[in-house]
């Protein structure tokens, strides 16, 4: 048996992190795509699978505070995704991202500045081992995989380099790690999630602009931990309603210090980066007659936000998704 599934998750306001950290992960990496059942042997699913994330006022810690320049920033991204069932218990897939990003600032004189890059991301590699057998009402998949560093790491626009949170890629190669397990209980099933990416290091040669001395330094995002659980009810296999808790918590970004004579010292832990979020998902799923089309609204929306430094705060989202079967 043979099945292609389209997937347009058309609307996405998945709010993360801030800061440099705030458009550049998990957008590279949509953790909706990661965290999947392994599929059974010979079947092949496709699809696309877009995001955007925006980012505006200020917190720290978890307070709410005003934030230096009325600064926003928001990120969109557009995957391919294709998965294929090599086997009954093993399955693997290819995610490719095209990515948008932006930045907007106000300066002192009341002008608002941008700043934006696009272009393709870090693809990733996935392979998806089944642990139970696919049979209901229970199934648990584990998955691992690499995010490769294909998306550009060192773009410019008019007024020079895009600082690292513009950049359509990180410049290195993540571990991701994945595992899924769903329960059935008759019409209710509960599900609950974990995706890790532990994080490489981009290593960049920059330019001293006082003596035009090239310095190789690193710049190494955080790694993460994003995690959910959700419980749904299906009365009739068409109509599905879900209520569930995201979350993701970020160690902070490390970079090689730069001092001021143009050497370079130890490497330093980045404030403002990392921290704490959780949102509360409730979601409605339709399918058609037969699970021809199915479609989901997900609302997304923040209720707790521990974040280390001062960084932007979020807002809440929804996402949306169509489904088609074949």
């Amino acid at each position: 048996m043979r099945s292609l599934l389209f997937a347009l998750l058309a609307v996405a306001v998945l709010h993360t992190a801030a800061h440099a950290q705030s458009c550049c992960s998990p957008s590279l990496t949509p953790s909706g795509a990661i965290a999947h059942h392994a599929l059974r042997g010979g079947q092949w699913q496709a699809g696309l699978f877009t995001q955007h994330i925006a980012l505006a006022g200020g917190r720290r810690g978890t307070e709410s505070i005003p934030y230096p320049n009325e600064r926003e920033s928001d990120a969109q991204t557009l995957a391919g995704i294709v998965r294929a069932g090599v086997a009954d218990w093993f399955s693997a897939s290819v995610l490719v991202p095209f990515v948008w990003r932006e930045r907007s600032d106000v300066l002192s004189d009341g002008t608002r500045v941008f700043r934006s890059s696009s272009g393709l991301g870090d693809v990733a590699t996935m392979g998806y081992v089944r642990l139970l057998r696919p049979l209901q009402p229970r199934e648990w998949t584990a998955g691992a995989g690499v995010k490769w560093a294909t998306g550009e790491s060192r773009a410019e626009d008019e007024t020079g380099e895009l600082p690292q949170e513009l950049q359509p890629g990180t410049g290195a190669n993540d571990l991701l790690l994945t595992t899924l397990y769903t329960e059935g209980l008759g019409s209710f099933t509960l599900n609950g999630g974990v995706t890790w990416r532990l994080t490489g290091i981009l290593e960049k040669i920059d330019v001293f602009p006082g003596t035009g001395e090239e310095i190789e330094r690193t710049y190494q995002f955080g790694n993460e931990l994003l995690y959910g659980v959700s419980g749904a009810w299906t009365p009739d296999f068409r109509l599905g309603l879900e209520l569930g808790v995201r979350g993701r918590h970020a160690q902070p970004d490390r970079e090689t210090a730069l001092h001021p004579d143009g050497t370079t010292g130890e490497i330093e832990t980045l404030p403002s980066t990392g921290g704490e979020w959780i949102w509360l998902t409730p979601l409605l799923r339709y399918a058609t007659p037969g699970g021809g089309l199915t479609a989901s609204l997900t609302g997304l929306f923040p209720i707790y936000e521990n974040l280390i430094g001062t960084q932007l705060s979020t807002e809440p989202g929804v996402q949306f998704s169509l489904e088609a079967s074949f």
